[in-house]
């Protein structure tokens, strides 16, 4: 493995991406009802709560448009992924399908009777489902059940791959990272306000929008985190490590390569989006809000990470426009 720098740059991927950062108008009300949420349930400290409500102002960049009761059900859904990957980065792979198992159960019967036993974060998961604002329409809600089984299901692999330190190719990398990242159900929520039959979001242009978007996320995600992962040697399900070890190359070749790669699904999402087929007037208007939904997420996903201080504490900021990091410490080697 070639030797790491002391320094290495985050390639710019965005700097033409039209959609604009935009934080929604509910944000300072709406994310107060989530903290408080999240803090009745008394899983974390006051400092680690602290870090988290931090943290929450996702959703309003995600979903700058939506009303305020669906803003809160975007504010909870983020509180809760961030929760859920709190207890499942530091399981084995039994207690992450026991947490998976517990989520779902309590997600799909969420009317019943919960087991005596269940898990804290399950509680809040049935919470969340019976807090889906009304008039969401049975197919989306059923669409967002599944996708969320995906992203746990998929989790819980990356506990198993952890548990036997394992490192994928890129391939096999990237069929998982789609769903760990957790972009599939935050996009499931696009559908509860735009309510698109299934046979247009199954449509293969927009099939390809979608998956042009949750790679370039992802994207993002790992660049970004890659840093404190390493340093807490966490980093095997990163997208530089698994470049470093399968091209046999440094940081800064990981980050160009993913730079160019990160410009072509740029200018495929563009060039598609400007030649969207014509489904129909009565749908074409909300195909198009639904694209440029997936720009504000791409977008409020790549300023999150420099302003949140989940990745670069104070300096985020600053890191947005120079783009250069400081190798930290590694506490463990994973290569």
């Amino acid at each position: 493995m070639p030797s790491k720098a002391a320094q290495f740059t985050l390639p710019d991927t965005l700097s033409r991406w039209p959609w604009q950062r935009h934080l929604n108008p509910h944000y300072e009300k709406i994310k107060m009802e989530s903290d408080s949420w999240v803090e009745g349930f008394g899983l974390l400290e006051p400092a680690p709560q602290m870090a988290f409500n931090a943290c929450n102002f996702i959703a309003s960049l995600f979903y700058p448009k939506i009303d305020g009761p669906m803003l809160r059900f975007a504010c909870d859904l983020m509180q809760l992924f961030f929760i859920y990957e709190e207890f499942s980065d530091s399981a084995g792979e039994q207690d992450a399908k026991k947490l998976a198992e517990d989520v779902m159960n309590a997600m799909r019967n969420s009317a019943a009777q919960p087991p005596v036993d269940e898990h804290v974060v399950a509680q809040m998961a049935r919470e969340l489902w019976l807090s889906i604002p009304d008039g969401v329409n049975e197919t989306p809600k059923q669409r967002f059940l599944d996708t969320f089984d995906a992203y746990v299901s998929a989790v819980t692999q990356e506990a198993y791959d952890r548990s036997i330190h394992l490192v994928r190719d890129v391939q096999a990398y990237l069929e998982l990272r789609r769903l760990t990242i957790g972009i599939y159900p935050s996009i499931a929520l696009l559908e509860f306000v735009l309510d698109l039959p299934e046979e247009v979001l199954e449509h293969k242009a927009i099939e390809e929008q979608r998956a042009l978007a949750i790679d370039m996320i992802l994207i993002c995600n790992d660049i970004c985190s890659y840093n404190v992962e390493q340093s807490k040697g966490e980093a095997s399900h990163n997208f530089i490590v698994i470049l470093m070890r399968e091209l046999q190359v440094d940081i800064a070749g990981a980050m160009d390569w993913l730079s160019a790669h990160h410009k072509t699904l740029v200018d495929r999402f563009l060039v598609q989006m400007a030649s969207l087929p014509s489904l129909g007037a009565d749908l074409d208007q909300r195909v198009q809000q639904y694209v440029n939904g997936l720009g504000d997420i791409v977008r409020g996903n790549d300023c999150w990470s420099f302003e949140s201080e989940r990745y670069f504490g104070k300096h985020g900021r600053e890191i947005q426009k120079h783009r250069v990091v400081t190798l930290s410490p590694a506490i463990a080697d994973v290569s």
